[in-house]
């Protein structure tokens, strides 16, 4: 067990002195370059907090936490942000000591974010981020990578007007072979499944390296004179903290000026974190307790800030899959590790003079490339095509203007789409007349022929799941052309039954007032049996559906079973007894008097009494009247509204 941890920490101590040169060139870099040092230092202090506390913390033992590129771009360019801001004549010195100063806040202030997310229990909200939006951020995220190497190895941004620059054969003899690097290990990866393969493809090109710097060259101190290996911070690495003192520096406009990137380093920082954890369930085939991860992580991104760190870190899936492959202690694995970077930082820095300046911008470019390969080319067969087209619309957004208006520009395609696509769904689930729906309703034999009769002046559509704004004015216009169709008074009532609906949107409500007003005019008679309660709360808002002299609106309220043999709705006007005085918005309980076998009086006589009474709940407002009722209840009051125009229903 303890060879097999021994060997999972050389190998991903190998990856991280691999690429991790090439951290320190992305935040201090123009008036800072320098600093290079100073800088793969901060990384290690960083590396080493995170580890360790990971390695303690984490719900899963084969956790493994490490700076990556994506959050590190994002640092570079609240680094450059700074130095912009700053006077042109600030000394280098100052300019370091406040860069480090607000790159370790940033940490802080975005690992206190994350442990926020933890400690609300709101770890799993990111899973319902739309697909295509995420896909569309890691592509251009992915872009943006790929021209942080260029800019690590040739300080030359990857546009269109740099493209002259970067096609002179000296400056093409310093990136492609970086390029050659990345495309080596796409290819390879594409072909071979092995966590293997990156580090073997760096360990070959190195030797190849050194093989041509003594075969062709002949002397490896011309080569790195030549630029091709990087500096020697042998006697360069210290550990430090940040400088207190450069609070006094930071100017409102600082804060200005990185206000965005902060705000993207968040975003960039939670994506990712989830996308890997979730990467990692799938390869240890185990859950994580994403809201103790995102408090741990949180935790130790402030610690690291707090120390003398700053560069943020999450999980990186690939190591994890190789503890997992060679069933090594992952906990110990990490331990192996804080111990391999301390020795690293303190004694170890002229290993870093021996590493191929390519090596660690070619990981970048790979990784840039990685991900545009997998949301742009991969998903091109794996999506619809409105997705994907999502997809390149966020991923160009993000390389041309920048991550956050490419997210927010995503989430406005995204929200357009869903709208469209769910609009489409159908809210009718059935559509019949009055002579084609049966029930175990006992009626009089007279209501039944009534309802034989006319049951094609009766409309019934049983509505289904949410309906918003989108499904509703799709439904108003059916039920326009239903009753537009309908020649020579052929339908008399609308039976809308909201039983299987979920909820209704308020702007929804515009729609439906749309359909009063028709069907007022049409003298057509609409009905609402059995609303539940959150739908009907959108009717009694104010300035809903308001009643007019010439209303036919008649709702009902989801207060009883669906058998609601012995419920009637009435119009407002002959529900309540004379002596009722009902204030606005109260319930009573009324006890009507309607007689089963014959048509019930034209008005309540004091001598009339009845052979059977039925008592059931009223709601009245200033606007509706909501009762009791269910679908057979509605269609009794067509069939007596037929029988009886002058009465109320029975």
């Amino acid at each position: 067990m303890m060879l097999r941890c021994i060997l999972a920490s050389a190998i991903i101590w190998l990856l991280m002195a691999s690429v991790m040169p090439s951290y320190p060139g992305l935040i201090f870099y123009g008036k800072l370059s320098g600093y290079f040092a100073a800088g793969l230092a901060i990384v290690l202090v960083s590396q080493i907090v995170m580890v360790l506390i990971s390695a303690l913390f984490s719900s899963d033992h084969a956790t493994q936490v490490l700076p990556q590129s994506p959050t590190i771009v994002i640092q570079g360019l609240i680094a450059g942000n700074v130095v912009n801001a700053m006077p042109a004549d600030t000394p280098p010195e100052e300019l370091f000591a406040t860069v480090f100063l607000v790159i370790a806040l940033s940490s802080a202030l975005t690992g206190g974010f994350l442990a926020l997310l933890g400690l609300a229990r709101a770890g799993g909200l990111v899973r319902y981020i739309p697909y295509p939006i995420v896909g569309g951020f890691m592509a251009g995220l992915g872009w943006l990578i790929l021209d942080a190497g260029f800019r690590v190895l040739v300080e030359l941004r990857l546009n269109a007007a740099a493209l002259p620059l970067l096609l002179e054969s000296d400056i093409m003899t310093r990136w492609l072979p970086a390029m050659v690097f990345a495309l080596s290990i796409l290819a390879l990866r594409a072909r071979v499944q092995s966590t293997l393969v990156l580090p073997g493809v760096i360990v070959a090109s190195v030797l190849l390296f050194y093989f041509w710097a003594h075969a062709l060259v002949g002397d490896i101190d011309k080569v790195a004179a030549a630029g091709w290996l990087l500096p020697d911070v042998a006697n360069a690495l210290r550990w430090t903290l940040p400088d207190l003192s450069a609070i006094a520096r930071l100017q409102p406009t600082i804060f200005v000026a990185i206000a965005d990137d902060v705000l993207t380093l968040m975003v960039v920082i939670t994506l990712n974190l989830f996308l890997r954890a979730s990467a990692q369930e799938v390869i240890v085939k185990r859950e994580l307790n994403l809201n103790r991860e995102c408090i741990v992580n949180g935790a130790a991104n402030i610690v690291s800030a707090a120390v003398g760190g700053g560069v943020m870190a999450y999980h990186a899936p690939i190591s994890s899959s190789l503890v997992e492959a060679m069933r090594a202690n992952g906990r110990l694995v990490s331990l192996i590790l804080v111990f391999m970077f301390a020795l690293t930082l303190l004694i170890g820095g002229a290993v870093f003079s021996l590493i191929p300046r390519f090596i660690p911008a070619g990981l970048l470019m790979f990784f840039g490339l990685q991900f545009m390969k997998e949301w742009l080319f991969d998903s091109w067969s794996k999506l619809p095509r409105p997705d994907y087209i999502i997809i390149v619309i966020i991923a160009l957004a993000t390389a041309l203007v920048g991550i956050l208006p490419g997210i927010a520009l995503g989430l406005v395609v995204a929200i357009g789409a869903f709208v469209r696509e769910y609009s489409r769904m159908e809210v009718i689930k059935q559509e019949f007349s009055g002579s084609n729906h049966r029930s175990n309703l006992d009626r009089s034999f007279a209501q039944n022929q009534l309802l034989q009769i006319a049951g094609d002046k009766i409309l019934i559509l049983r509505l289904q799941g949410y309906i918003f704004f989108g499904s509703a004015y799709r439904f108003y216009e059916h039920l326009k052309s239903r009753v537009s169709a309908a020649e020579g008074g052929r339908l008399g009532f609308i039976i809308l039954d909201f039983k299987s609906v979920r909820g209704l949107d308020v702007s929804t409500i515009v729609d439906f007032q749309k359909l009063k007003k028709l069907t007022d005019d049409k003298g057509i008679d609409l009905l609402f049996p059995m609303p539940r309660p959150n739908c009907s709360r959108c009717w009694w808002m104010p300035g809903s559906l308001k009643r007019g002299a010439t209303s036919r609106l008649y709702l009902t309220i989801w207060t009883t079973p669906s058998n609601g043999a012995r419920t009637f709705c009435f119009e407002k006007r002959r529900c309540w007894t004379p002596s009722a005085s009902p204030s606005s918005s109260s319930w009573r309980s009324t006890r009507l008097f309607v007689r089963r076998t014959q048509a019930r009086p034209r008005h309540f006589s004091s001598g009339w009494r009845p052979r059977s009474a039925i008592r059931f709940s009223i709601r009245e407002t200033n606007r509706i009247r909501f009762t009791s009722s269910s679908l057979d209840g509605s269609m009794s009051y067509c069939a007596m509204r037929r029988a009886a125009p002058c009465g109320c229903a029975a």
